[in-house]
């Protein structure tokens, strides 16, 4: 499985319009987030993502301001636990 990182640069499309989106995928060319699995979606500088191992993916975020909320986090996908830290 691949993690895909998405920049949303309109409005009116995906999870946070302007933010990043995650999407975990099997494929090996993922061209659409919705296409995968979306598991974050929000607006952080700076994102970092990791693999810490073969079932658990960690996200760091740094909030780009108080108002700019997580719209979209999944806590488990395909057997993968997503472990987020908001700092």
């Amino acid at each position: 499985m691949t993690i895909y990182e998405f920049t949303a640069m309109h409005d009116n499309l995906g999870h946070a319009p302007y933010g990043q989106t995650l999407a975990l995928s099997r494929s090996f060319n993922l061209l659409n987030p919705d296409n995968g699995y979306v598991f974050f979606a929000g607006y952080c500088r700076p994102l970092h993502y990791e693999w810490r191992s073969d079932d658990e993916v960690l996200i760091r975020c740094k909030r780009v301001s108080s108002r700019d909320a997580t719209q979209t986090l999944a806590t488990l996908m395909y057997g993968v636990k997503v472990t987020y830290i908001e700092n």
